[in-house]
Protein backbone atom coordinates (compact mmCIF):
# COMPACT_ATOMS: atom_id res chain seq x y z
CA UNK A 1 0.00 0.00 0.00
CA UNK A 2 1.42 3.01 -0.70
CA UNK A 3 2.06 5.97 1.39
CA UNK A 4 -0.61 8.41 0.05
CA UNK A 5 -3.27 5.63 0.52
CA UNK A 6 -2.08 4.75 4.05
CA UNK A 7 -2.82 8.31 5.14
CA UNK A 8 -6.16 7.87 3.20
CA UNK A 9 -7.00 4.87 4.67
CA UNK A 10 -5.99 6.38 8.47
CA UNK A 11 -8.19 9.58 8.13
CA UNK A 12 -11.05 6.91 6.70
CA UNK A 13 -11.14 5.53 9.49
CA UNK A 14 -10.88 8.69 11.89
CA UNK A 15 -13.80 10.00 10.11
CA UNK A 16 -16.20 7.06 10.11
CA UNK A 17 -15.96 6.26 13.42
CA UNK A 18 -16.44 9.68 14.00
CA UNK A 19 -13.51 10.52 16.12
CA UNK A 20 -12.10 13.87 13.75
CA UNK A 21 -12.47 15.98 10.91
CA UNK A 22 -9.75 15.26 8.36
CA UNK A 23 -8.20 17.89 6.60
CA UNK A 24 -5.96 17.63 3.92
CA UNK A 25 -3.34 19.78 2.34
CA UNK A 26 -1.70 18.57 -1.00
CA UNK A 27 -0.26 20.07 -4.67
CA UNK A 28 -1.32 16.89 -5.83
CA UNK A 29 -4.37 17.49 -8.53
CA UNK A 30 -5.51 13.67 -8.48
CA UNK A 31 -6.09 13.73 -4.70
CA UNK A 32 -9.69 13.03 -5.15
CA UNK A 33 -8.87 9.13 -6.67
CA UNK A 34 -7.52 8.23 -3.22
CA UNK A 35 -9.83 10.17 -1.06
CA UNK A 36 -12.48 8.49 -3.39
CA UNK A 37 -11.33 4.80 -3.23
CA UNK A 38 -11.25 5.37 0.63
CA UNK A 39 -14.45 7.02 1.56
CA UNK A 40 -16.52 6.18 -1.71
CA UNK A 41 -19.70 7.69 0.25
CA UNK A 42 -18.74 10.77 1.01
CA UNK A 43 -18.76 14.28 -0.27
CA UNK A 44 -15.00 16.46 -0.08
CA UNK A 45 -15.29 19.73 0.28
CA UNK A 46 -12.32 21.49 -1.88
CA UNK A 47 -10.63 25.14 -1.30
CA UNK A 48 -8.20 25.89 -3.40
CA UNK A 49 -5.36 28.41 -2.36
CA UNK A 50 -3.70 30.34 -4.27
CA UNK A 51 -2.20 34.24 -4.36
CA UNK A 52 -4.28 37.21 -5.24
CA UNK A 53 -4.82 38.46 -8.48
CA UNK A 54 -2.55 41.53 -9.70
CA UNK A 55 -5.57 43.61 -9.52
CA UNK A 56 -6.23 42.88 -6.03
CA UNK A 57 -3.06 42.97 -4.58
CA UNK A 58 -2.35 46.64 -6.00
CA UNK A 59 -5.97 47.72 -4.28
CA UNK A 60 -4.84 45.67 -0.99
CA UNK A 61 -1.21 47.57 -1.21
CA UNK A 62 -3.52 51.51 -2.12
CA UNK A 63 -5.84 50.38 0.86
CA UNK A 64 -3.03 50.14 3.18
CA UNK A 65 -0.97 53.48 2.38
CA UNK A 66 -4.78 55.18 2.41
CA UNK A 67 -5.15 53.68 6.37
CA UNK A 68 -2.71 55.89 7.42
CA UNK A 69 -3.46 58.01 10.24
CA UNK A 70 -1.22 60.52 8.74
CA UNK A 71 -3.70 61.25 6.28
CA UNK A 72 -5.87 63.11 8.99
CA UNK A 73 -5.72 67.09 9.13
CA UNK A 74 -4.33 69.15 12.21
CA UNK A 75 -8.25 69.16 13.43
CA UNK A 76 -8.70 65.12 12.92
CA UNK A 77 -10.53 65.17 10.05
CA UNK A 78 -9.74 63.26 6.95
CA UNK A 79 -7.05 65.64 4.31
CA UNK A 80 -8.92 66.14 0.72
CA UNK A 81 -6.03 63.69 -1.29
CA UNK A 82 -5.12 60.08 0.52
CA UNK A 83 -1.87 59.44 1.12
CA UNK A 84 -2.21 57.05 -2.16
CA UNK A 85 -3.51 60.01 -4.59
CA UNK A 86 -0.83 62.41 -3.10
CA UNK A 87 2.06 59.74 -4.04
CA UNK A 88 3.27 59.87 -7.85
CA UNK A 89 5.41 56.94 -8.04
CA UNK A 90 2.58 54.56 -7.34
CA UNK A 91 2.33 54.18 -11.26
CA UNK A 92 4.88 51.79 -10.60
CA UNK A 93 3.21 49.29 -8.79
CA UNK A 94 1.46 47.38 -11.60
CA UNK A 95 5.24 46.51 -12.93
CA UNK A 96 6.42 45.35 -9.06
CA UNK A 97 3.39 43.57 -8.34
CA UNK A 98 3.83 40.74 -11.40
CA UNK A 99 7.51 41.11 -9.82
CA UNK A 100 6.64 40.87 -5.92
CA UNK A 101 3.55 38.32 -6.70
CA UNK A 102 0.44 37.82 -4.67
CA UNK A 103 1.85 36.56 -0.78
CA UNK A 104 -0.33 38.74 1.95
CA UNK A 105 2.98 39.14 3.67
CA UNK A 106 4.91 40.10 0.78
CA UNK A 107 2.47 42.80 -0.10
CA UNK A 108 1.82 44.00 3.71
CA UNK A 109 6.20 44.16 3.53
CA UNK A 110 5.77 46.45 0.47
CA UNK A 111 2.81 48.79 1.90
CA UNK A 112 5.21 49.70 4.99
CA UNK A 113 8.30 50.14 3.06
CA UNK A 114 6.07 52.46 0.49
CA UNK A 115 5.01 54.17 3.60
CA UNK A 116 8.64 55.00 4.93
CA UNK A 117 8.83 56.65 1.75
CA UNK A 118 10.58 54.12 -0.64
CA UNK A 119 9.61 54.03 -4.19
CA UNK A 120 8.10 50.89 -5.50
CA UNK A 121 10.51 49.99 -7.16
CA UNK A 122 13.23 50.35 -4.27
CA UNK A 123 10.86 48.65 -2.38
CA UNK A 124 10.58 45.80 -4.10
CA UNK A 125 14.20 45.64 -4.53
CA UNK A 126 15.23 46.38 -1.03
CA UNK A 127 13.33 43.16 -0.35
CA UNK A 128 14.64 40.60 -2.84
CA UNK A 129 17.67 42.12 -1.74
CA UNK A 130 16.75 40.84 2.26
CA UNK A 131 15.49 37.52 0.78
CA UNK A 132 18.32 37.03 -1.02
CA UNK A 133 21.05 37.32 2.01
CA UNK A 134 18.47 35.57 4.48
CA UNK A 135 19.00 32.57 1.98
CA UNK A 136 22.28 32.85 1.52
CA UNK A 137 22.55 32.89 5.23
CA UNK A 138 20.60 30.05 5.97
CA UNK A 139 21.66 27.63 3.23
CA UNK A 140 24.88 28.32 1.79
CA UNK A 141 26.39 29.53 5.64
CA UNK A 142 24.56 27.87 7.78
CA UNK A 143 23.77 30.59 9.80
CA UNK A 144 20.24 30.87 10.73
Amino acid sequence: MGFANLRCSRAARLTTGNIAHVIFLTNDVSFSKSLSKALPDRVFRQIGLSDCSPEVAKRFVITHLDSDPDDLDVEGKPQKLTTSQRRKDLGELDEVISLLGGRLTDLEFLARRIKTGETPKRAVQAIVDQSASEILKMYLFGVE
